[in-house]
């Protein structure tokens, strides 16, 4: 008969980087209980995140393993405190495709991510770590568009909605990293641009990518012109 492994408890236990799905299989498999554990960053993590208590930053990627992982996280009991509820910083949204971005997934992610959080109640959020697509290590102004405005979606989602100025429960900040960008910008964006005002935080990314670019290409296209009938 086998014995059931005993339970190792590492109390002084704070943080864990770089993760890889072997070590997180092998933790959980050990029930290895972490109660103090409050950073947690890699590529995948586990079921052992639910024995801390003291869980503050957590960065997962790509989006899709974030989610997977915070859908096996037990929703709270009423008038307890959940495993998430701590959390400052979460992170990593990030897309699987080769292409880049697929805006079907990322949009229904995004949404799920959403859910999620709202489920844990999460209110005090004050950082997501977000990587912009990057099409054969370049940045195209199309798609980074498409996924500001899914960020500022879920930005919009974890914002109180009356604001103070206490430091738990100011919006959250959307902090953009491009780790696998070439330095080469692809501009092609419809002119002139979209109706709709562009989000500020599409406008702070564009300032920040144009002054470090090395390469610009321009590929921008007229915008659709509606055929006006003339009056009678």
């Amino acid at each position: 008969m086998s014995r059931r492994p005993k339970t190792v408890i590492l109390s002084g236990l704070t943080s864990i980087h770089g993760l890889q799905f072997h070590h997180s299989t092998l933790i959980d498999e050990r029930q290895w209980v972490m109660p103090s554990l409050g950073r947690v960053d890699g590529h995948a993590c586990g079921g052992f995140i639910c024995t801390s208590s003291s869980l503050t930053h957590l960065e997962v990627r790509p989006l899709r393993g974030l989610l997977d992982l915070l859908g096996r996280v037990p929703l709270p009991v009423e008038g307890q405190r959940g495993t998430l509820q701590g959390l400052r910083t979460l992170g990593v949204i990030q897309t699987e495709t080769t292409r880049g971005l697929d805006e079907e997934d990322l949009v229904q992610g995004i949404d799920q991510l959403k859910d999620v959080l709202s489920g844990h109640k999460v209110r005090s959020i004050t950082e997501i770590k977000a990587v912009v697509p990057v099409v054969d290590h370049t940045i195209k102004t199309s798609k980074l568009l498409i996924f500001v405005r899914a960020l500022e979606e879920l930005k919009a989602s974890l914002t109180p909605a009356t604001l103070t100025r206490t430091a738990f429960t100011r919006a959250p900040e959307i902090v953009l990293v491009s780790p696998n960008w070439n330095k080469t910008l692809k501009l092609d964006l419809p002119l002139p641009p979209p109706p709709a005002p562009l989000p500020s935080l599409f406008s702070d990314a564009m300032r920040y990518f144009s002054s470090r670019a090395e390469t610009v290409v321009c590929e921008t296209r007229p915008a659709p012109i509606s055929r006006i009938e003339p009056e009678k």
